[in-house]
């Protein structure tokens, strides 16, 4: 079977899964990567799949490292010290105040490389800050 084919059907059954079974993505993905390892005559390849899902190990490592941080925060209270001081130093301030919010939300995603723990570190210490200055729920969310 000619490559091309192949990787038209691995679309294909992608797109099958996702889209009209609605399954995650991560499923969908094995399940077209182990559909193409058949159809390529290489047999399962259990090993390929395994390899390449611990690609992602360190990214979870750190977004359940996150998790765990601001759970450790939100119990100590940290995070409603850090709301009341930004909104005292900066409530006269609103410029002031978005730039140090989107220093404050950049500094986790440049450290780790993760944009998706760097909103979970940073999006629950800027949000309250946020809202409670006046900017609607979904302009909170989409500056996050």
């Amino acid at each position: 079977m000619p490559d091309y084919l192949i990787f038209f059907l691995m679309v294909a059954i992608f797109v099958l899964l996702a889209m009209l079974l609605k399954l995650p993505i991560g499923i969908s993905l094995a399940f077209s990567a182990l559909a193409g390892s058949l159809l390529g005559g290489e047999g399962i390849g259990l090993r390929h799949l395994v390899e390449g899902s611990f690609g992602y190990f360190d990214t979870i490592l750190i977004i359940v490292t996150a998790m765990i941080f601001m759970n450790v925060l939100q119990a100590s209270g940290i995070l409603d010290t850090i709301t009341s001081i930004l909104l005292r130093t900066f409530y006269k301030r609103k410029f002031a105040l978005l730039l140090s919010v989107m220093a404050l939300i950049m500094f986790p995603g440049m450290i780790t490389g993760s944009s998706t723990a760097a909103v979970l570190t940073t999006g629950a210490l800027v949000a309250p800050v946020l809202m409670k200055m006046g900017l609607p729920k979904v302009k909170t969310g989409a500056l996050i």
